[in-house]
């Protein structure tokens, strides 16, 4: 689909998946460019109250846990086949990645460190999907 197919037709929506959604900010964009989110995927508390408050019709997927989601969250869920999907987004969390942890005492570990197993989920669900496109 190109920018000018969607000034067109300004109602075909692309379907998209936020993963790591936080508090929204990304998927906000993502809405206003014409994406709509079929759900949005966080389990952090304070992320997931305000998006209730700001957008309560914002369909959140059960307890948020990518790692959870990784094995069950399938284009099934979404009446989808793998490839229908237009777009996955989100932003796993960077500590493992981080250059200011080259100071902290264990340094900078990369795919080894444990919290980067969010980023091996975020990879399988899009696999599962296989999406147009996916930005993290």
């Amino acid at each position: 689909m190109t920018y000018d197919s969607m000034v067109a037709f300004p109602n075909l929506a692309l379907r998209s998946l936020s993963l790591f959604t936080g508090a929204g900010g990304m998927d906000i964009g993502l809405e206003r460019s014409g994406f709509v989110p079929l759900c949005y995927l966080d389990n952090d508390p304070v992320a997931k109250e305000t998006i209730h408050l700001n957008r309560p019709g914002w369909q959140l997927w059960e307890d948020g846990d990518v790692m959870v989601a990784a094995s069950m969250l399938k284009p099934i869920h979404f009446n989808l086949a793998a490839g229908d999907l237009d777009l996955i987004s989100g932003g796993p969390p960077c500590q493992p990645f981080s250059a200011a942890a080259q100071w902290a005492a264990k340094g900078r570990r990369g795919m080894t460190d444990f919290r980067a197993r969010t980023v091996h989920a975020f990879l399988t669900i899009v696999e599962s999907f296989l999406p147009k496109w996916s930005i993290r």
